[in-house]
């Protein structure tokens, strides 16, 4: 019988969710010389639901928030509640600064986190081999040895050239 098919590879994992980094005070405007050429949408919404929506839409790519909004823009300063502006772009225009004349906001650039390294598995090596033996060892090797050749040799000292008995 045929083998069935392997199972399809794994997905890549998701990417990290991105941050919002706040880049300055005032409207958000895109980094250089480029005129401001964002698509914007307002709500009047607290700070995090703010962000939560910017981060929700790949498009998204700044944010302005203002607690207490000074000017009447959509209705968030008279009714006592705080203004979001979304800033979208599909043309990955990014926001680098900041027009500091709406001074009530805080602008934040969303980014990709910074990677952070991932554990590594210990490597397991081998132990390391035994010391050599100490010299003082081989030393007493030499002189055992020594004794028995000499204790073998009949009784005669190396450079005597006389034995111990006395033949004459």
């Amino acid at each position: 019988p045929p083998l069935p098919p392997p199972p399809p590879p794994a997905p890549p994992p998701p990417p990290a969710p991105r941050i919002a980094r706040a880049i300055g005070t005032g409207y958000c405007r895109e980094a250089g010389d480029v005129p401001n050429s964002f698509d914007t949408a307002q709500s009047c919404e607290a700070q995090a639901a703010c962000f939560a929506r910017c981060r929700a839409a790949d498009v998204c790519v700044a944010f302005a928030w203002a607690a207490d909004p000074l000017s009447p823009h959509g209705g968030c300063r008279d009714a006592g509640l705080p203004r979001c502006v979304l800033y979208r772009t599909t043309a990955l225009q990014r926001a680098g600064a900041t027009d500091a004349a709406a001074r009530a906001y805080t602008c934040f650039a969303m980014q990709q986190p910074k990677p952070t390294p991932r554990s590594q598995p210990p490597v397991l090596r081998p132990p390391p081999p035994p010391p050599p033996p100490p010299p003082f060892g081989l030393i007493a090797l030499g002189l055992l040895l020594w004794t028995v050749l000499l204790s073998g040799a009949g009784g005669k000292r190396r450079g005597d050239g006389e034995s111990d008995t006395d033949d004459t």
